[in-house]
């Protein structure tokens, strides 16, 4: 999916495919959705990972996979803070200490479409078709990610390709900051008026983004081991090399924590001719207050 970062201006306007529902599941059921959620994305990406990378990857990728859906992960790792009620009435002064609000995560994927001959900020669509350079479409589409949380908390953004090629987003080497995040700031990747074109690796591609109060070392642990898998960079493939045939055909959208979801909005956002945008983004809550968020973002890659 990502190449490089770079300057260069998308140059086409895509066609719109049909858009995902909002997971806002309240009262559904959220671990037994997740369970489905899980068993669906299992069965799209791990047929397509072992034909083109073999099947010491394709266990990496499942663990990562599981991990990533794991929701009782960060509970089992982080040793829970002291109850600040608890130790005010222990010295004696008892005070009302009101519960943490439930998570908030704003996101918005972007892409480039020139208008009037400026480039344009707009939002990618769940199942819209977007295109790399490396067809007939032009310069093809580059790409920009933001998100905001309401509260310190620990955010990991993964892509999976069309191939089932994993690899993370935020934290990254896209990325210049890292966990935690601070509240009610937007984190932009890449920054000021970078974007990130498409490789030409094709097939239908997914934006995990989760939120979590604490870290997640479990999740960390299995990028590690997803990142000792290495491919060669498709630009330098040689003409008689194996080309990667396999692509993931259909979505795998995975929701998990869920309360409800509204329209929001990131400000300052950069062209890449340096102009700021405002752009629409999507704001996830969770449904509890101790519980972290998970949503996918997910489009064609042709």
């Amino acid at each position: 999916m990502l190449r490089s970062l770079c300057r260069r201006r998308a140059s086409k306007t895509v066609a719109v495919g049909s858009a995902l529902l909002l997971a806002g599941c309240a009262g559904m059921g959220l671990g037994v959705l997740a369970d489905v959620a899980l068993g669906a994305a299992r069965k799209t990406f791990l047929g397509v990972a072992t034909d083109n990378y073999g099947e010491g990857y394709r266990d990496d990728f499942d663990k990562l996979l599981q991990t990533l859906t794991n929701k009782d992960g960060a509970a089992a790792a982080a040793t829970a803070p002291a109850d600040p009620a608890a130790a005010a009435q222990a010295a004696g002064a008892p005070v009302y200490v009101p519960p943490p609000t439930p998570l908030e995560l704003d996101v918005a994927v972007m892409r480039e479409e020139i208008k009037d001959g400026r480039p344009i900020p707009v939002p990618v669509l769940d199942g819209e078709v977007l295109y790399d350079r490396f067809g007939s479409h032009g310069d093809g589409d580059n790409l920009k990610l933001n998100f905001r949380t309401n509260a310190d908390c620990y955010v990991y953004v993964i892509a999976i390709d069309g191939t089932s090629w994993a690899q993370p987003v935020f934290p990254s080497e896209y990325a210049g900051y890292t966990n935690p995040v601070r509240p009610n700031t937007v984190y932009t990747i890449p920054e000021g008026s970078n974007w990130i074109p498409l490789d030409s690796y094709r097939g239908i591609e997914h934006l995990y983004f989760l939120a979590s109060r604490t870290p997640r070392p479990d999740l960390e642990r299995a990028l590690v081991e997803i990142a000792a898998h290495v491919r060669p960079e498709d630009s330098q493939r040689a003409p008689g090399e194996r080309p990667l045939l396999a692509q993931v055909q259909s979505d795998a959208p995975i929701a998990r924590g869920l309360d409800k979801a509204r329209v929001s909005s990131f400000a300052g956002v950069q062209s890449s001719n340096g102009q700021d945008h405002t752009v629409p983004a999507q704001a996830f809550f969770a449904s509890r207050a101790d519980g972290d968020v998970l949503v996918t973002r997910w489009f064609r890659h042709e």
